[in-house]
């Protein structure tokens, strides 16, 4: 399993319960996870060039 994956199986449901509590939307707390995600995986990438 990707690291990526592992982190979204770990902290998804997670972020998207706390997103909610602040904004009350589904879909915004969607939204909000979505760019945690996709930051967590730019991140991800610009460590693995690193290495």
């Amino acid at each position: 399993m990707s690291q990526l994956k592992q982190f979204i199986r770990e902290h998804g449901e997670k972020l998207l319960r706390l997103a909610f509590t602040y904004v009350k939307s589904k879909e915004v707390a969607e939204d909000i996870v979505q760019d945690i995600l996709l930051k967590e995986l730019s991140s991800f990438r610009e460590r693995r060039k690193i290495l």
